[in-house]
């Protein structure tokens, strides 16, 4: 069960799907070419749309925003999943081999960042707190995308 505004569950069902996801090698890979989705991926789309439109969001910004959070989610984990794979084909040797030849005339805000900056994108410490990050700038997009109540206007009396 899930508890808290919407907002919170929506960003905790999130991490669970995420989860759920690492715990299978290419999982957001293999997912996206599945064309019939089963009765587990369904659960998750239906419980995402019901905490949206619950919260006030219409039929069309509910499918919208529950897109673009399995969007990132999706995203994100191909992302973690690919660094990890690279990191043992030599990731790091390639990010030194890049740092060297970087022309800092040409890309200067890559070499500002540096290898450490580099090796800080790839670490599976900075991943989760990335995620953190990205999920609360969408939350925030979507909190300030809720339609407000309209205020009643208060009734004349005769």
């Amino acid at each position: 069960p899930l508890e808290g505004a919407w907002d919170e569950q929506l960003a905790e069902l999130c991490r669970r799907l995420a989860a759920a996801f690492l715990r299978m090698r290419d999982s957001a890979l293999l997912a996206t070419r599945g064309l019939h989705p089963g009765p587990n991926a369904l659960a998750v789309s239906e419980k995402m749309l019901a905490i949206v439109r619950d919260a006030g969001f219409s039929r069309e910004a509910s499918l919208w925003s529950t897109a673009a959070l399995g969007y990132y989610v999706l995203g994100w984990v191909t992302d973690l999943q690919a660094t990890e794979a690279a990191k043992t084909r030599g990731l790091r040797s390639a990010l030194k081999q890049i740092q060297k030849t970087l022309d800092s005339g040409k890309y200067p805000r890559l070499a500002e960042v540096g290898l450490l900056g580099l090796e800080q994108m790839t670490s599976s410490r900075e991943f989760r707190r990335r995620f953190e990050f990205g999920l609360e700038v969408i939350m925030n997009g979507l909190r300030a995308t809720l339609p407000r109540p309209r205020p009643r206007k208060p009734r004349r009396r005769r």
